[in-house]
């Protein structure tokens, strides 16, 4: 079958597509899953004549960044497969919608199609990309209605495409759903009298300015290691999303107040309530060196967790003359991440698109 058009296709909240001609269909994943994967580097395609049911595994994508399933979006029998792109899976990164695809299949149960997405689904409720578009019409009557942004650019309101010309009025609906929590931390970091406890309980009421796009949940305050002589209750373990190869995070916070280097000419370095954070999260690391502990925290948490990665976030930003000293210092804490909470704010507004 040809390809069809991404606004004919229906779509999966695991961001599987299907588009279908008859009793057929044929099954990719979408353009942001591609994305969010990054470089493929290896995958795995069901046999032909293979018989799945809905939700049923059917193939393994691998990346740079992770490894994940690929799911049947409807009770079908695959009929072929795209060899091209398990030679060259780099084809599913440059067109994920076409050349892209992954296998053609005989729909066994085509009422289930009724309970997939179309595309403007899809992007408003699973990918959460709803914006919303303001315009004139000819009786200079203003419009602000909800809108996606398709594949090639142009704007989709409903059912009707609008040229690219006007994408600049779009207007992220993102924006109105973020920002009162943008400017809640921002007051929260620039407060003179703040708290520790102030700013765990903002991250724990809006775990996404951790999370990221890399973990999946934030488990506070983990009693790791209960004992009298040392107690091990990290800030902040997050878990990753499922399907990756990288381990949890543990975070260690201190407050923005605090200073981290002392920019002293030639006698840089960091502060000693630093160096304290940092042997806390070694510590912390060492733990999980040990089968015991891993099996405790397998029971607690209900994941797996081995070589931890390991962040602390301390002071509003890194004010240092010299690129090459910073550098040096940052290095020298290695695999330790130090990160300002600007740093947080900035990461937060990119993955919101908030300027």
């Amino acid at each position: 079958m040809g390809s069809s058009s991404y606004l004919d296709a229906y779509f999966t909240a695991s961001h599987e597509w299907i588009a279908t001609r008859g009793n057929s269909g044929r099954v990719g994943i979408s353009k942001y899953a591609a994305e969010q994967y990054g470089d493929m580097v290896f995958l795995e395609l069901p046999e032909i004549g293979k018989v799945v049911k809905k939700g049923d595994e059917v193939g393994v994508v691998e990346s740079v960044k992770a490894a994940s399933e690929v799911c049947a979006p409807v009770s079908c029998i695959v009929t072929a497969v795209n060899n091209r792109i398990a030679d060259d899976p780099g084809i599913v990164n440059k067109d994920p919608h076409g050349e892209g695809w992954f296998f053609e299949a005989e729909i066994t149960n085509s009422a289930e199609l009724a309970m997939l997405n179309n595309y403007i689904q899809y992007k408003s409720n699973v990918v959460g990309e709803i914006e919303h578009i303001i315009f004139l019409d000819e009786s200079n009557r203003l419009h602000y209605l909800p809108a996606v942004r398709g594949e090639d650019g142009r704007i989709i309101v409903g059912g009707e495409k609008f040229e690219s010309s006007i994408a600049r009025s779009l207007i992220s609906a993102r924006a109105f759903k973020h920002e009162p929590a943008i400017e809640e931390f921002e007051e929260l970091i620039n407060a003179k009298a703040l708290k520790e406890r102030a700013i765990q309980d903002f991250f724990e009421r809006h775990p996404e300015f951790l999370l990221g796009a890399e973990y999946d949940k934030l488990y506070p305050q983990v009693i790791l290691k209960p004992s009298a002589d040392e107690s091990l209750i990290p800030d902040f373990i997050l878990k990753p999303l499922a399907g990756v190869s990288y381990g949890p995070k543990i975070v260690e916070l201190k407050l923005p107040t605090q200073n981290v280097v002392k920019n002293k000419r030639r006698r840089e370095g960091l502060y000693a309530n630093i160096h304290e954070a940092v042997a806390q999260l070694r510590a912390y690391a060492r733990f999980f060196d040990e089968q015991a502990n891993r099996e405790y925290v397998q029971k607690v948490l209900g994941f797996t967790a081995y070589k931890p990665r390991l962040a602390l976030i301390v002071g509003k930003e890194i004010s240092i003359g010299d690129e090459q000293v910073k550098a040096d210092i940052l290095n020298s804490l290695q695999p330790i991440e130090l990160l300002t909470y600007n740093d947080i704010l900035a990461r937060y507004r990119r993955l919101t698109r908030i300027r």
